[in-house]
């Protein structure tokens, strides 16, 4: 309880004194009552609870290494910058939480280091033991950095007391993207006086300005479920400003070092061989193997720069990634859309990500070989992909549904570029062109923006014009698609050719304060 709602009542020992001063003297009483009232209120005033708007945090090298297990004894910690003056940022108004939080954060070459003690009742802890990314209402702390200070994207880094990972791409188009995965560590313990938690980021894992000194914008985050879903925050919360990042912390004094630069190298040989009885109704046929089969897939990436990457891949294997989990698709009348998890397609994924989501690289099933190029300069952005595609689909456009079509190989060119404008305002732009090599092709064009006026009202949208040919097959899907038209009647949805366009656009008007 704090101090300021506990010093106007009176303890047992204060009543015995105050019963025996008024039986004294009342006056007296009175006096003393009231001298006690002033100098509790002072008391009061001078510890009263402050938040803090936007703070600030001076880094330190560590001076030793650190190992990633939970214990916080390891003497790299002893020089780390501490945080703490958490504020209950929901359900309250930036009011003091009922327990402590401390966050502490240094760095060596090649890692950022970030901790937490968590005071609290272990018996009350809320925590799961799955698989990354899977826990919900869990306890849990993190921390958030923009590393740019654009407030247009933003990596988060979680972990629950039982040490399970949990990170996110964070953009202001779509908010958190559940796909994006990085390699980072972390470790954790539950104690007698609530858990703490390590984590250790590579540098290599994000991109930074190129520059010796950096000056992130980052913000400290608890979870802790209970009666309510409790959030505590390092830096204090104005419900009337809509620009989440631009009211984090900010953190200085991380100089010499530099994100993942040179070559990574990904070599994949996979081979498999099947086999059969002779007589499926026979058990006791003789079982013949089949030949063996193998494959050899490559994948690299080389940074030029901090802010210029390339990235190129033959006949990768895209088995090595976490099953999707079932969608049930009924009277639906988009396309299912699953999270990207492929590690190809995580660098720069914030930057091909629009309000129309207008290139859905799961679209992209089969590449032979694909490549990819994304710069940061400035306030620019840029992003260039390419695919050859060995088995391409193809949506028909019907009311209800979208049978889906595999027609061959066809070739897939994206161009991208972003433009940051003032204080959390981009403009952008995107192309996007498939090529199927019997014929036909789907073209997009696209410009988008999100255009902040005031620190309550903004403006976002996008604009697309779509060309499509089909490709000239009838035989492709030609039971299914008999007889069947679209866009009233105007088109047969039979592949025969045909050539059409559209446009379509979404805009926003958005306002957002404490009402």
């Amino acid at each position: 309880m704090p101090v300021s709602q506990r010093s106007f009542g009176c303890g047992k020992n204060e009543r015995v004194i105050m019963k025996h001063l008024f039986k004294t003297n009342t006056g007296t009483y009175c006096f003393i009552v009231v001298v006690m009232m002033l100098v509790s209120a002072s008391v009061a005033s001078g510890k009263a609870f402050e938040p803090v708007y936007q703070p600030e945090l001076e880094m330190s090298k560590a001076p030793k290494s650190i190992d990633i297990d939970g214990d916080l004894t390891d003497a790299g910690w002893q020089s780390a910058s501490r945080a703490d003056n958490f504020v209950e940022r929901s359900p309250g108004d930036n009011t003091q939480p009922v327990v402590n939080t401390e966050a502490f954060i240094t760095y060596d070459n090649d890692r950022l280091y970030v901790a937490f003690i968590c005071h609290d009742d272990p018996e009350s802890l809320r925590a799961t033991m799955c698989q990354r990314d899977q826990y919900g209402a869990d306890d849990a702390v993190g921390i958030l950095i923009d590393t740019y200070g654009e407030a247009a994207w933003a990596y988060q880094f979680f972990v629950n007391p039982y040490g399970v990972q949990k990170d996110r791409l964070w953009t202001s188009v779509h908010g958190e993207d559940a796909g994006f995965d990085l390699i980072w560590e972390s470790a954790a313990r539950i104690t007698d006086s609530g858990y703490q938690v390590e984590m250790a980021i590579p540098f290599s894992s994000m991109r930074f300005p190129n520059q010796d000194t950096q000056s992130w914008k980052v913000d400290f985050w608890r979870n802790r479920p209970r009666e309510s879903y409790f959030q505590y925050t390092w830096s204090a919360n104005n419900r009337d400003e809509q620009c989440w990042p631009c009211q984090w912390g900010k953190v200085d004094g991380i100089t010499g070092v530099r994100p993942g630069k040179g070559f990574e190298i990904l070599a994949t040989v996979t081979g498999d061989k099947a086999g059969t009885l002779d007589d499926a109704s026979d058990r006791n046929s003789a079982f013949t193997n089949g030949s063996t089969e193998s494959e050899v897939s490559l994948g690299g990436k080389y940074s030029f720069t901090s802010d210029i990457t390339g990235e190129a891949t033959y006949n990768p294997d895209f088995s090595q990634i976490e099953a999707d989990a079932a969608q049930i698709d009924i009277n639906s009348t988009i396309a299912l859309l699953f999270p990207e998890r492929r590690p190809f397609f995580q660098e720069g994924s914030d930057l091909f990500r629009t309000l129309f989501n207008s290139f859905y690289t799961r679209m992209v099933l089969d590449p032979e070989y694909a490549g990819k190029f994304t710069a940061r300069m400035d306030k620019t952005s840029i992003g260039y992909f390419l695919a050859r595609d060995e088995n391409s689909p193809y949506m028909i456009p019907l009311g209800e549904s979208g049978p889906r079509a595999i027609i061959g190989r066809s070739t897939v060119n994206v161009l991208r570029g972003m433009r940051s404008i003032g204080n959390d305002t981009q403009l952008g732009f995107m192309v996007t062109d498939r090529r199927y090599d019997g014929g036909g092709f789907g073209t997009i064009l696209a410009v988008d923006g999100d255009v902040r006026l005031t620190r309550n009202y903004s403006i976002d949208g996008q604009f697309i014009y779509a060309l499509t040919e089909e490709p000239n097959d009838p035989t492709i899907m030609e039971q299914e698609l008999s007889g069947k038209t679209f866009d009233d009647g105007k088109y047969t949805a039979a592949l025969d050719g045909e050539s059409y366009n559209g446009t379509g656009v979404i805009a926003r008007f958005r306002r957002q304060g404490r009402h």
